[in-house]
């Protein structure tokens, strides 16, 4: 039989369709492994060109920029991605809107509880504090996110109640009712909304974080149980604070115990009442189906002797104090007394609508200039500190000095020192309040608190008030980890006669902001009439 060449070059129907359905099925064997390589490439040179156009924008400060291109990283939601982020935000997230972003995606990227756990088991004996407490800002996102907003929402309903009782000041907005109430049910909103996305395995995971070497990553950790809400916290800080009990009591103690308070409503001296009062309850308690001061905003009540500076309880071991000493700081913060007719305390006679002052009426001027009144107090503060404490103060007006190069221990003699260094602290210059916190944070890597006060807006060449926000990008920076409270002390605005102070309404705004900022408090520092030059009450 012979075979024709041309029937072979020539291909029948039936061998087309054959060869048609081998490649078929050739092709259907790998189908998924074949594009998962292609795309798994090509997603990981598109995530290394997104991380340079991130490096791109962060140098130039373009934030949006920065946050859009960590979006689209995310989104990519691959292994490759999640650590990317990661890495990104540790390194290179100081923006504090940046960094928030980063811990909002990275909390919601599927294996993150996994990457950080295999991360911690990793480093902590031997890598530093700082990625630990990033740990904890990533895992306690909705958590931290939900607690600031419910801050928010507490101060505003106090100041919605204290507008009901007492009415509004004479000349306000009268739409400040209404429009307090539609925040306050936005805010109520959001809440909602983060609460579906809290994960338990996260706060699981953040127990450890709590017998961990580092306060500052332990207090973290208390930080987001205080926001949580959540049950799964309670046994755990019961647990951290019988540790606590045997050791010094510094900020985390007070921490802790204001973490259960929220918590709980409950606050007990002893650490058997705190065991007695979860037994029961330990397997149906939940914080949020709860009612008590603790979740309405009433500050628990201190008790001991912890010193004071303006009725803030000094609960640090660890504490910075900030003082301004620029030249609007001689001026006399009461002004009820009989010939003062300058704002400084001198005289200036009858041409200035003043008389002559006696001695005792310009020694009492000079008692209630606001020099003096930080000086009292600081004095005070100062005498009062337990021997286990460290402290150090700065000084600034347009140049920024300190008691001591580091943080120095409260002993006798370095507090007769330090009281010595604060009697000589005289008024001038400018405000320059840059350098000063910059100074304070750089104390010592145990500083836990900086108590700040001051009396104007930041200025250092004293004639243009210096841009209040990269300020607060600078504390975010230099506080990203470390969490320092700053306590915040402002002069009170108003006269004894009810008239406004020139200055102090901005000032006294840009000092809430610093401390809401940092988790801290503001006070108003207001004229005592009970204290005289002979009963100075330091």
């Amino acid at each position: 039989m012979k075979f024709r060449m041309d029937s072979l070059l020539r291909p029948s129907p039936w061998s087309l369709l054959g060869l048609l359905a081998l490649l078929v099925v050739c092709f259907s064997l790998q189908p998924a492994d074949l594009s998962a390589s292609s795309n798994g490439v090509f997603d990981a040179k598109q995530i290394k060109k997104l991380k340079k156009d991130y490096a791109k924008a962060i140098q130039g400060q373009q934030n949006d920029s920065a946050i859009d291109v960590i979006r689209q990283i995310s989104a990519y939601g691959t292994p490759d991605a999640l650590e990317t982020v990661y890495d990104l935000g540790y390194q290179n997230g100081s923006v504090p809107a940046v960094y928030d972003v980063i811990c909002e995606e990275l909390s919601m990227m599927t294996g993150i509880v996994e990457h950080i756990s295999t991360r911690y088991d990793k480093i902590d004996s031997k890598g530093d504090f700082r990625e630990r407490v990033y740990m904890t800002d990533i895992l306690a996102y909705p958590t931290n996110k939900r607690g600031e907003l419910n801050d928010r929402k507490v101060s505003l309903e106090k100041q919605l109640k204290r507008i009901e009782e007492n009415g509004l000041r004479p000349g306000s907005d009268p739409s400040i009712p209404d429009r307090l109430k539609q925040e306050i049910e936005a805010l109520s909103k959001q809440i909602d909304r983060l609460k579906g996305q809290q994960n338990d395995e996260a706060i699981k995971l953040m127990v450890l974080f709590l017998d961990d070497k580092s306060p500052f990553v332990q207090g973290a950790a208390v930080e987001a149980f205080r926001k949580s809400q959540s049950a799964i916290c309670v046994e755990p800080l019961i647990n951290l604070l019988d540790k606590l009990l045997k050791k010094r009591k510094d900020v985390l103690y007070h921490q802790v115990r204001d973490a259960l308070w929220e918590l709980t409503g409950q606050d007990f001296e002893l650490i058997e009442e705190w065991f007695a009062w979860w037994e029961p309850r330990q397997n149906t308690f939940d914080p949020m189906e709860e009612t008590h001061d603790g979740k309405t905003g009433v500050k628990r009540k201190r008790r001991g002797d912890d010193p004071e500076f303006w009725g803030v309880p000094v609960e640090s071991k660890n504490i910075v104090f900030v003082i301004d000493t620029s030249g609007s700081m001689r001026y006399v913060h009461k002004d009820d007394i009989p010939g003062l007719a300058r704002g400084d305390g001198s005289d200036g006679g009858q041409s200035s609508g003043g008389g002559q002052m006696t001695a005792d009426q310009q020694r009492l001027a000079r008692f209630w200039t606001r020099m003096e009144m930080a000086k009292r107090e600081l004095r005070k503060v100062i005498r009062k500190m337990s021997k286990d404490a460290a402290f150090n103060c700065v000084r600034f007006d347009t140049n920024v000095s300190k008691f001591k190069k580091k943080a120095t221990p409260a002993s006798n003699g370095n507090k007769k020192s330090a009281i010595k260094w604060v009697d000589g602290l005289k008024y001038n210059g400018n405000t320059n309040t840059m350098d000063a916190l910059i100074q304070a944070f750089s104390q010592d890597a145990r500083t836990n608190t900086i108590f700040f006060l001051s009396d104007g807006l930041p200025s250092v060449d004293g004639k243009v008030n210096d841009p209040t926000q990269p300020i607060l990008d600078k504390v975010f920076e230099l506080n990203r980890f470390r969490k320092i409270k700053i306590h915040c002390f402002g002069f009170h605005p108003f006269t004894q006669g009810g008239q406004q102070m020139p200055g102090l309404t901005e000032a006294n705004t840009w000092l809430r902001k610093l401390a809401e900022t940092t988790g801290g408090t503001y006070t108003d520092m207001k004229v005592d009439p009970k204290l005289t030059p002979d009963n100075p009450g330091d």
